[in-house]
């Protein structure tokens, strides 16, 4: 898979609107990274700033085991993702971090201890990919599929205020929640729409409507 418009997001600049708070995360983000982190200034209104920058991503991390890792078989385009880059940063309407295998696997053994109460022996019916803007409770993830034969992505915004069991995730109630088949299709969605809407089939009436705008300019 060659990620084609990943690539594209991260040798070319692109224009973006966004919050402060946003940019305020990114800087301080790359900083610990080492990453030096460029923008030009388009010039700031009352909701935040408007920019140009590129996407950022880690060096190649190869296919190398992660120690501990639980034999849960992710998706193998995101696996291939992993192995180009070893995380990576979207940067759309809000900020996307695409956590390393081996962050993924901490934050989502943390998440599941500490808020779930489930250990690696328990059902791995979620995993959590890619973080919203960097703040816990607001992220991406797969969902295994009820005929187990594999992933889809749903968006698990704000999900501090539901907590459900991983596996209740899985329930027809949630599938509004579900975004996209594939990782590969999520990433492709993101970047052609910068990231709006996050659910796509429930989100509410300014994402579609955004979504719309960006679509009809780019045709």
């Amino acid at each position: 898979m060659s990620f084609d418009c990943f690539r594209e997001g991260l040798a070319k600049p692109r224009q973006y609107h966004s919050h402060r708070s946003y940019l305020s995360w990114l800087r301080d983000f790359t900083k610990r990274r080492g990453v030096i982190f460029t923008l030009r200034d388009l010039g700031e209104d009352e909701e935040g700033e408007n920019v140009e920058a590129t996407h950022f991503a880690g060096p190649p991390a190869g296919r190398r085991k992660i120690a501990g890792l639980p034999d849960i078989k992710l998706p193998s385009d995101y696996l291939e993702f992993l192995s180009k880059w070893s995380w990576a940063i979207l940067v759309l309407r809000e900020c996307y971090w695409i956590r390393s295998l081996s962050e993924a696997l901490k934050y989502n053994r943390d998440f599941r201890k500490g808020y779930k109460g489930l250990t690696d022996d328990d059902s791995w019916d979620i995993f959590r990919f890619a973080d919203i803007w960097g703040g816990d409770f607001q992220n991406f993830a797969f969902r295994r599929k009820r005929d187990g034969s594999g992933w889809e992505v749903m968006c698990l915004r704000n999900e501090f205020v539901f907590l459900e069991a991983d596996r209740t995730y899985c329930e027809p109630d949630w599938d509004h929640w579900v975004t996209d088949a594939s990782f590969s299709d999520w990433l492709k969605r993101m970047c052609e729409t910068d990231g709006i809407p996050q659910y796509t089939n429930g989100g509410n009436e300014e994402e579609f409507a955004t979504s719309w705008r960006i679509r009809k300019r780019r045709k």
